[in-house]
């Protein structure tokens, strides 16, 4: 696997660190084997400079590649979550795409059959033609075939054998008009007098 440039360039500075402090206690070294002397505290110093350059370069390379573990987690948890909702996406679309099918062959199902030729609609003048063959008859009530009445406005009460009662909202057949006043009606099989203001007419007299 390829660690890219940042990693490349951390080793080779860790590694010269290291390297360095290697020679030095090396080279430290060598002398005190060559005069048979005792280690000095210049050896010690080496030795434990060494040591922590060793440790410090360890620690180093194992923090980087902690931070490299960890940035590959989240790239990993952000490639699932994107992996995630684009399968969900791909689902409801094909789910979406199913329905419509299911719409546009029950539309097709829906339309109409082309009209044919035999069914053709005949032509608009000779429908004018024949139309001039209609006669609208005007629409009249025609009096003189209706029995004159009147109906009740209020009721009244006759004061005499001569007079006719009736309720409001009685229809009565129209006899005659006596004057202004009064008209000679018949309802329910008797006739008499009754007052024009108590009624209205609905078919007049001829």
């Amino acid at each position: 696997m390829d660690k890219g440039p940042d990693y490349k360039q951390l080793t080779q500075v860790l590694r010269r660190k290291v390297e360095n402090k290697r020679l030095t206690f090396a080279h430290r070294k060598n002398v005190l084997e060559k005069t048979n002397a005792h280690p000095d505290q210049a050896f010690e110093e080496c030795r434990i400079q060494y040591e922590d350059s060793l440790a410090a370069s360890t620690a180093a390379m194992s923090n980087f590649l902690d931070t490299e573990v960890e940035q590959i987690k989240t790239l990993s948890s952000f490639v699932n979550a994107q992996l995630s909702f684009y399968q969900d996406a791909a689902r409801i679309l094909s789910d979406l795409h199913g329905e419509l099918e299911v719409r546009c062959d029950h539309a097709r199902r829906q339309t109409p059959y082309p009209v044919s030729s035999n069914d053709a609609l005949p032509d608009i003048p000779s429908l004018c033609h024949e139309s001039t063959n209609f006669q609208i008859k005007p629409k009249y009530d025609d009096h003189s075939k209706r029995t004159p009445q009147c109906v009740a406005l209020y009721n009244f009460t006759a004061e005499s054998p001569f007079e006719l009662s009736f309720c409001k909202g009685e229809s009565i057949n129209l006899i005659e008009q006596i004057d202004d006043n009064w008209y000679l009606g018949e309802l329910n099989g008797q006739e008499g007098h009754f007052p024009t203001n108590f009624v209205r007419v609905t078919c007049p007299l001829p």
